[in-house]
């Protein structure tokens, strides 16, 4: 059976985006997005519980997220989960994040999108185009 990595994320940026280049000149934007999960407890209390997630967007779509994402922006993010690995001190460290293939704005707090102005598309460098021609 074929394995499947595969993440969906709906949350609120916890800082603004931060955008470095490559030597080759790719662009590569990271952040930190909060997701919320509400449930009661023993008591019938309503609680909350925020998780917090490593956004790592590349090429145009790094620098479309750049321009138009800002801390508390509310937006949509597919991807796929990376753990990067290292050593330090003879340990071994882990990171865990998600590379972003795919997302959507879903306020319109900075980009002054509404109604009447379509949201940009953000690239899909190295996808197959569908049409059959």
């Amino acid at each position: 059976m074929a394995s499947l990595n595969k993440v969906i994320l709906i949350g609120r940026l916890g800082r603004d985006p931060e955008i470095t280049y490559t030597p080759k000149g790719t662009a590569v934007v990271k952040f930190s997005i909060a997701t919320n999960e509400y449930y009661k407890d023993d008591k019938g209390e309503k609680k909350e519980l925020t998780d917090w997630h490593n956004i790592e967007i590349w090429g145009k779509m790094a620098e479309t997220a750049k321009t138009y994402l800002e801390k508390g922006s509310l937006a949509y993010f597919e991807g796929k989960l990376k753990t990067d690995v290292w050593e330090k001190d003879r340990e071994k460290k882990y990171f865990t994040k998600v590379v972003v293939d795919n997302f959507k704005f879903l306020d319109t707090k900075k980009t002054g999108l509404g109604p009447d102005k379509p949201e940009p598309e953000p690239s899909q460098e190295g996808k197959e185009d569908d049409l059959p021609f």
